[in-house]
């Protein structure tokens, strides 16, 4: 179970530091001798060439001169999401158990990420990082108690080590596939892909603690 949770943070990491790609704001492409500033192009007006340098969200919807500010909003929808995630999953852990909590979080995340992916504006890319962030934040905080409340003294003391560790990795992962993958969906299905495999196999292994059943009054 460690292992599976231990993989879930490393490809998880790929869309928490992904930023740099698919925030990047897009950049103009212009004929010899114009003027090629934001504020210059943008004054010119429609249509924009854009560089297709690095395939980031503001180049995929165009978020540009009078729509730039989507941009920003994509990014704090994703944040927002994991404030309301935490808030949500701690009253979810208590009453309907760890097992339950892991699961719908996961489900969360992988139905935010298909979501994003599939999008074809940024209002939708943006209602599905929220759900992404709002997943990883509950499962990020059930994962732990699930294995704390199983586990020994010794284990209970390393799992947090072993899912940075693993944290960690997709940080140093996603760094090296950024050089090669300019667009921001091949992150989504390389994170997308890995989850619902690591879904399959937590729903028939996890179980909820024997401290929750028994709060429960569940004892068969």
């Amino acid at each position: 179970m460690i292992g599976s949770f231990f993989f879930i943070f490393l490809v998880s990491a790929f869309i928490q530091m992904g930023f740099p790609i698919f925030f990047q704001p897009a950049k103009f492409i212009c004929k010899e001798g114009e003027d090629c500033s934001d504020a210059a192009v943008c004054q010119r007006g429609p249509p924009y060439t854009l560089s297709d340098e690095v395939k980031s969200v503001a180049y995929s919807f165009e978020l540009v001169c009078n729509r730039h500010k989507y941009l920003t909003t994509c990014f704090e929808a994703f944040l927002y999401g994991g404030f309301i995630g935490s808030l949500y999953y701690g009253e979810v852990i208590e009453r309907r158990g760890r097992k339950y909590a892991v699961i719908e979080s996961l489900l969360m995340m992988i139905g935010g990420l298909t979501l994003s992916f599939l999008s074809g504006s940024a209002w939708l890319f943006s209602l599905g990082v929220f759900f992404f962030n709002a997943g990883f934040r509950g499962f990020y905080n059930a994962s732990f108690l699930s294995i704390a409340e199983v586990t020994n003294k010794v284990m209970r003391a390393s799992t947090p080590m072993i899912c940075s560790i693993g944290w960690a990795l997709g940080q140093i992962i996603i760094g090296l596939l950024s050089l090669i993958l300019i667009n921001w969906r091949f992150i989504f299905l390389l994170t997308l892909i890995p989850l619902a495999a690591l879904l399959y196999y937590v729903y028939y292994h996890i179980e909820d603690s024997p401290r929750f059943l028994v709060t429960k009054h569940k004892f068969k």
